[in-house]
């Protein structure tokens, strides 16, 4: 066993808490480690102390002095505690929502970086589409509105940017030209 397992057993071994083949154990550690014995030596010392103390009676009057004194330093009442504390909870509700509305606001522009971490691209990349993504310029930097931006990734999800060879093999050319049209409108709608 280690040390630290045995002084953390050893007020249930002082105590004669343990089971038989714990207590052995303990005793077997004990008689071999130094530093455990004298662990032990002191909480059989300290043990023993609070054993023989004997505790302070407190004069009879003294709960009916305590309560009295209690009472008499209650000097605001429930109601009173009840409106500041209703005052104090709509002061904290109108920062929080001033607080979460400058949040959104701040959120809402952002840098290259963070846009190229939104997009998930680098930042070369934002760079070569500056053409197309809408941005505005603070001094020298750019910044880009995100609700902007998800404009424009939503206007990019509604184009049919891919060439499928099923459009061009088999014979139903025409079936195929009214299931692409279905799905352009259904793209408008959104």
């Amino acid at each position: 066993m280690k040390c630290k397992d045995v002084q953390m057993e050893l007020v249930p071994y002082l105590d004669g808490e343990l089971s038989t083949m714990g207590q052995k154990v303990i005793e077997a550690h004990v008689a071999e480690c130094a530093d455990c014995t004298q662990e032990a030596e002191e909480m059989r010392g300290l043990t023993e102390l609070t054993q023989n103390f004997e505790g302070i009676t407190p004069k009879a009057s003294w709960w009916a002095n305590l309560q009295a004194k209690l009472e008499s330093e209650k000097t605001v009442d429930i109601a009173t505690e009840i409106r500041y504390l209703r005052n104090t909870l709509c002061d904290l509700s109108e920062h929080l929502e001033t607080r979460e509305i400058n949040s959104a606001t701040m959120n809402e522009i952002m840098t290259l970086d963070e846009v190229a971490d939104y997009l998930r691209v680098d930042v070369d990349t934002v760079w070569n589409m500056l053409d197309e993504l809408p941005h505005f310029q603070i001094g020298y930097e750019l910044r880009f509105k995100k609700s902007s931006i998800d404009e424009w990734i939503h206007a990019r999800e509604n184009r049919i940017e891919f060439v499928d060879e099923q459009w061009f093999s088999g014979s139903d050319w025409f079936g195929q030209l009214d299931v692409m049209r279905r799905r352009v409108n259904e793209n408008r709608n959104r």
